[in-house]
């Protein structure tokens, strides 16, 4: 649920089956957008990759932004679905935001703004 508000974020009831409708297309016009990616590669063929996207469970999207970031997320991918893993990278405090860096592994400055844009956040 959290997730299609995030997505979304309409306003519109769900219990309504064409807000529903309306609903189940938003959040596919902006899954490209909001979806997460890695790349697989065969041992014996590096340069032959493919990307795989996927969208965060309800663990993984509670978790903020931050540049600075406190925690880190990790996937698992399984057979019988997917699950996440969250470890501390810092000291926290009990009170302390768990944050992630949602463009983490990307070092040009444009290239992460953009990404950072894409998913509606910012450093």
């Amino acid at each position: 649920m959290r997730l299609k508000r995030r997505l979304c974020n309409e306003g519109v009831a769900a219990e309504d089956p064409q807000a529903s409708e309306l609903i189940k297309q938003k959040v596919i016009d902006k899954l490209p957008k909001a979806a997460l990616r890695y790349q697989m590669a065969k041992p014996d063929s590096p340069d032959d990759r493919i990307t795989i996207s996927y969208v965060l469970d309800e663990l993984g999207s509670y978790v903020g932004h931050s540049a600075r970031a406190n925690f880190r997320l990790g996937m698992i991918f399984t057979s019988s679905g997917t699950i996440s893993i969250l470890w501390p990278v810092k000291n926290v405090l009990v009170d302390d935001a768990v944050t992630r860096d949602y463009a983490e592994n990307i070092t040009d400055p444009e290239d992460r703004m953009r990404r950072l844009d894409e998913l509606g956040v910012s450093d």
